[in-house]
């Protein structure tokens, strides 16, 4: 009997051992089918991010009294995808030519008239993901006055080699149009700084203002429209304003204050609200 027992004992010994063996063995294998699998799914992110990786480079179209200065992106690693995003940057940066009275000039699609027009641009975001483009300069029609201030903006998801307008972006409702009053001023030229000079107090964003421009904002209307562009932490806003006032006004909202208004949907705030 007392053999029998010691067996019994010595079977059990043999079976808890072999059972920690199968369930070392299983945790082992799980663990380095892990390591595999994020190691491969790193490896495909940063091939990715590679290939999305670009650098820009300066690009004119001049002809008469045109001028404009666009971004071209170079050495990303999809030719292709390259091509593609430059023929939307340049057709967006040179779409501005068509608002003039049209005079064919020779076969060219592009039409001009006896105006003058200088743009230059600036990156106010530029990443693997989006590239936000503000275009500033004036134009002065023949027998105008004085010359007028031109502002236009370009947001690309290089990703969907597509456009993002602000609709794209965030909910425009009256919370949000409410934090638009609040927003920062941010002056276009040093010389006209519209706070300091205490005129945006005469002239406050009134609801039925704010809700008419944006009732269809970032269209390619120069004159009578709201754009928007992208920083690392703000969603800029530029609305009409009074000619004598600069034809137009820059806002910008940070991203902390207006996350109730945020579309979750697009991807794109992942990478912008991304924590480094």
């Amino acid at each position: 009997m007392k053999k029998g027992r010691e067996a019994m004992s010595q079977w059990k010994v043999k079976v808890y051992k072999r059972s920690f063996l199968f369930i070392f063995l299983c945790v082992f294998l799980v663990a380095c089918g892990k390591n595999v699998d994020e190691g491969a799914l790193g490896a495909e992110t940063k091939a990715s991010s590679t290939l999305l990786s670009y650098e820009l480079s300066r690009a004119s179209y001049s002809e008469h009294e045109i001028e404009i200065y666009y971004p071209q992106i170079e050495n990303m690693g999809d030719s292709h995808k390259q091509n593609q995003l430059n023929e939307l940057i340049k057709r967006e940066a040179l779409a501005i030519i068509d608002q003039y009275d049209p005079e064919p000039l020779g076969d060219s699609d592009i039409q001009i008239s006896e105006d003058s027009l200088e743009l230059d641009y600036k990156i106010m975001l530029k990443n693997d993901y989006i590239l936000s483009i503000q275009y500033l300069g004036w134009t002065y029609t023949k027998g105008a006055a004085h010359p007028s201030n031109l502002f236009f903006t370009t947001n690309i998801d290089i990703v969907n080699e597509k456009l993002v307008r602000l609709s794209d972006l965030v909910i425009i409702d009256e919370n949000f149009l409410k934090k638009l009053k609040e927003a920062q001023y941010i002056p276009f030229d040093p010389d006209l700084n519209l706070e300091e000079l205490g005129v945006l107090d005469e002239y406050p964003l009134s609801d039925d203002q704010l809700i008419r421009y944006f009732k269809n904002p970032d269209t390619s209307d120069i004159y009578n429209d709201t754009k928007s562009y992208i920083t690392e932490d703000a969603l800029g806003i530029s609305l009409p304003f009074p000619r004598a006032l600069g034809d137009h006004a820059e806002y910008e909202l940070k991203f902390t204050d207006i996350i109730e208004n945020i579309r979750q949907e697009n991807e794109l705030w992942e990478h912008l609200l991304k924590k480094e």
